[in-house]
């Protein structure tokens, strides 16, 4: 698990683990997902007081999966994610 920012490796571990049996395309299906993806945080989420925990736990679930092309997806809407190394 690479370094977190804005939740803990345990939120991330609890949410991971909710996702098991469910794959990669059913959870892109769900309109939340969807919205997420293109940037804009569906409502329970921002309603949240940690809205971009949320945003990454999912990316940590798709670098889990190895689904990169995802995580690319979600560090160009979120850049606030990434980490700069220089």
């Amino acid at each position: 698990m690479t370094k977190l920012q804005y939740t803990t490796k345990d939120a991330v571990t609890v949410f991971i683990t909710k996702f098991d049996d469910w794959c990669t395309s059913t959870i892109l299906q769900d309109e939340g997902v969807i919205s997420m993806l293109e940037g804009k945080p569906p409502e329970n989420v921002i309603d949240e007081n940690n809205p971009l925990g949320t945003v990454e736990c999912f990316l940590q679930l798709f670098t889990d999966r190895e689904d990169y092309e995802l995580c690319q997806i979600m560090i160009e809407q979120y850049p606030e994610l990434r980490f700069d190394h220089c």
